[in-house]
């Protein structure tokens, strides 16, 4: 309780001694009028302090100084823009309070700014760049404003988010948002961008025209292979319906004859072979062009081909 009524004591002084203040330092060109507008704008601002409405007291005590700026006023201004968020403005004006304090002998006012300095010392946030000797030339930016060398080690900055860049001959080669609550710190390290370049010994890989294998997608060959086997397996399609025409056509022919010919029974057998052939072929190709899809990563172009023939269909190369 002591320790509250000593503030509440103190803070009263510290208003009466603002008010003395913008009254014995105003202008002279500053009437009874002006004097009166900035007792009064001074009283409501504090009025907005003590309901927390630190926004309407800043406005208000602003207006104040725009009057006459004492060490009290601008020691009040800091502290609503210490409420406000607003550290480093805050930590600005409560040095400006303290040179004005030491100017205008108000040792009521420079008794309060050092404790004040200090806590807001802990509170604002710090970014640090961390850049290797070897690397020169760097220029560093924060929410776009250049940084010096000397204070890499150290940029104050408002709690909040701000963009961190650093670039190097002209290429950004950093490019980071930094997320800060009070009294926080991060570290931003430049580091050198990997480079994708071949070892020494490996070549490229090919791209000589008819490559069957591509490292993206279905490889050529397989699309062949695949497609030769859809052909065959309409082929044989078509065989097999031709033989069952000639076989209805040969019953038809027998029942009216006394005898059938043998030889229509070959013809049928014989397009039923072509058939049975053709679908063979095309489950093989269809079977060469999913292998292909399987294996292209490790096989190089032109190792997988298909043969087909009357009859005869084989599959070349290695998988």
């Amino acid at each position: 309780m002591r320790s509250r009524s000593g503030n509440r004591f103190r803070a009263a002084l510290l208003s009466l001694a603002c008010l003395l203040e913008a009254a014995a330092a105003a202008p002279a060109s500053a009437g009874p009028k002006e004097i009166a507008t900035a007792r009064r704008l001074f009283q409501e601002a504090e009025q907005h302090e003590r309901d927390g409405r630190w926004a309407d007291a800043l406005a208000k005590l602003e207006q104040v100084a725009a009057i006459k700026e004492t060490a009290g006023v601008r020691f009040h201004i800091a502290t609503c823009l210490s409420h406000l968020g607003r550290l480093l403005e805050a930590k600005a004006s409560f040095e400006r309070a303290r040179a004005l304090a030491q100017e205008q002998k108000a040792d009521d006012v420079l008794a309060m700014v050092d404790p004040q300095v200090q806590s807001l010392r802990r509170r604002i946030p710090v970014i640090r760049i961390k850049i290797p000797d070897t690397v020169s030339g760097a220029v560093v930016t924060v929410d776009g404003k250049p940084v010096g060398q000397a204070d890499l080690q150290e940029i104050p900055v408002d709690p909040g988010t701000h963009q961190v860049i650093i670039t190097v001959q002209g290429e950004a080669r950093v490019d980071r948002y930094v997320k800060l609550a009070e009294g926080q710190s991060d570290t931003v390290e430049w580091r050198e961008p990997e480079r994708s370049t071949p070892k020494q010994g490996q070549s490229r890989p090919s791209s000589a025209p008819g490559a069957a294998a591509s490292s993206r997608g279905v490889p050529l060959s397989a699309w062949v292979a695949m497609g030769g086997g859809a052909l065959l397996g309409v082929g044989g399609y078509l065989a097999y319906r031709h033989a069952d025409a000639v076989a209805n056509q040969s019953a038809q022919v027998c029942a009216r004859s006394i005898s059938c010919d043998p030889a229509r029974v070959d013809v049928v057998r014989k397009w039923d072979a072509t058939a049975l052939g053709l679908w063979i072929g095309a489950a093989a190709a269809v079977g060469t062009g999913v292998a292909i899809v399987v294996f292209h990563g490790s096989t190089e172009a032109g190792d997988v081909s298909m043969l087909a023939g009357p009859g005869v269909v084989a599959v070349k190369g290695t998988l």
